[in-house]
């Protein structure tokens, strides 16, 4: 009997401990795994920041008389601004900050 009973303990001990560790192990997965809305968060963040900085481009570009070679930067930073607003449910396409006004062809800096 009293051999019985030593055996019983020590198969409960060690399923105790077996449970143990598949519940740590399971938690520290759980953990480690970025939950979806974190992800979206960042894609958001990274399409943000690649959209300001096509915007910063386009108006270095502008300012420097590359006039074509700012309408594709700012066409571009439009498909990052497209991809913001649709992930946010929203049809309007106006995030701009500021126009930026046309020089004459004639006056020079």
């Amino acid at each position: 009997m009293n051999a019985l009973r030593c055996l019983t303990e020590s198969s409960v001990k060690t399923w105790l401990v077996v449970i143990l560790a598949s519940v740590l192990t399971a938690t520290t997965v759980w953990a480690q795994e970025p939950s979806q809305n974190e992800a979206k968060g960042d894609k958001d963040k990274v399409v943000r920041e690649v959209y300001d900085n096509w915007i910063e481009i386009g108006t270095e570009q502008y300012k420097r008389g590359f006039y074509s070679a700012a309408e594709t930067s700012f066409l571009r930073a439009k498909d990052y601004e497209d991809i913001l607003l649709t992930r946010k449910g929203k049809t309007s396409t106006k995030i701009c900050r500021k126009p930026i006004k046309r020089r004459s062809k004639g006056k020079a800096r």
